[in-house]
């Protein structure tokens, strides 16, 4: 029976955290897959605040967002936002 136990355990550890770092997509690539058809010409567009966007993405009030995110993935496209917009803002 341990032994069982010894032999499954780093199979199911495998799947656990190949899942998270599916689901923890680039925030980049997020936005190159769900965004562009509509923002084409980047984040910088943007200037709400990352509460307005997160709450905008989960709430889907805009009928062009009929995809869901999950919150991961949502951190991630904050976060690439940010970046962008601050490396903007130091140019």
């Amino acid at each position: 029976m341990s032994r069982t136990c010894f032999t499954l355990m780093p199979v199911c550890i495998f799947l656990y955290f190949g899942s998270a770092h599916a689901e923890s997509s680039s925030g980049q690539q997020i936005f190159k897959e769900r965004c562009t058809q509509c923002h084409a010409s980047g984040p910088i567009q943007f200037t709400s605040d990352n509460d307005a966007i997160q709450n905008t993405l989960k709430t889907g009030n805009i009928k062009q967002h009929r995809f869901t995110l999950t919150d991961g993935n949502i951190a991630s496209l904050l976060e690439y936002i940010a970046s962008i917009r601050k490396s903007n803002a130091t140019k």
